[in-house]
């Protein structure tokens, strides 16, 4: 009996030598090839990922160009990536892969499950007090 890997990518916005990157690595690299054929999704190539030596394969996604083209672009290249590679799960990391991934899975048929990871949120707040659930800025309201 032949069973079906379970086929997965793991898109992130790029590779660096930080905590969540080293982790989607970890998971890749770790995953049992009988039952998972991984895949990592890079939006953007960095320094870092050439001197990688992963048995898990590397797509990058190249986003390159005028901010809208781009993302233009980018989504166009997912959308045919994930059609043409048929993976059951597509699982993002960080902001931009989470946006750019959302669309281009909701753009494909047959469409894969997407599991979308928040990490590295602190980031993306600003100091505007509605944006900090603190108590010291709840109470000055």
């Amino acid at each position: 009996m032949d069973i079906r890997r379970i086929k997965i990518l793991f898109l992130i916005d790029m590779l660096l030598p930080a905590g969540t990157e080293k982790q989607v690595i970890a998971l890749a690299e770790g995953l049992p090839r009988t039952t998972f054929d991984p895949v990592i999704g890079v939006l953007e190539g960095s320094d870092y990922l050439h001197t990688l030596k992963l048995n898990t394969p590397v797509v990058n996604f190249q986003r390159q160009g005028a901010p809208l083209l781009k993302s233009i672009r980018l989504i166009r290249a997912l959308v045919a990536h994930l059609a043409r590679e048929r993976y059951d799960i597509v699982q993002t990391h960080f902001i931009d892969a989470a946006i750019c991934g959302a669309i281009a899975v909701r753009l494909t048929r047959p469409r894969p499950h997407l599991i979308g990871t928040r990490r590295n949120t602190y980031h993306w707040v600003r100091d505007e007090p509605w944006t900090r659930p603190d108590s010291e800025s709840f109470s000055s309201m």
